[in-house]
């Protein structure tokens, strides 16, 4: 699951979540915009708010595939954006799609 707020700079801050029922030591974030680095993006568990694992990234427009890593095993999200197949990879994965944004002044 994840949340995008558009910058003043056209670039994206998307915070990613899963919910706090899962049980593990460490979820990592991996993203085809960044070569999918499994130690790039840890989540972290928000304690002050309902224990969701989160973690937000800086993402221009575009589609992006992703995935977490739960404890060494794979997990995709149910994107509502969809799912897509990543060649490099040889595996299926979730989709963001953050449009182009209109940034000219009216």
């Amino acid at each position: 699951m994840f949340e995008s707020t558009l910058r003043d700079d056209g670039q994206y801050d998307v915070t990613f979540s899963l919910p706090w029922e899962i049980r593990a030591l460490v979820i990592h974030l991996l993203i085809d915009w960044d070569k999918w680095d499994r130690n790039a993006h840890p989540m972290r568990r928000k304690r002050q708010d309902d224990g969701r694992w989160t973690v937000t990234l800086s993402l221009p427009p575009g589609r992006h595939c992703y995935f977490y890593m739960v404890d060494r095993e794979r997990m995709t999200d149910m994107s509502p954006d969809g799912h897509a197949h990543d060649d490099v990879l040889d595996l299926d994965c979730a989709l963001l799609i953050l449009p182009i944004p209109n940034l000219s002044s009216a």
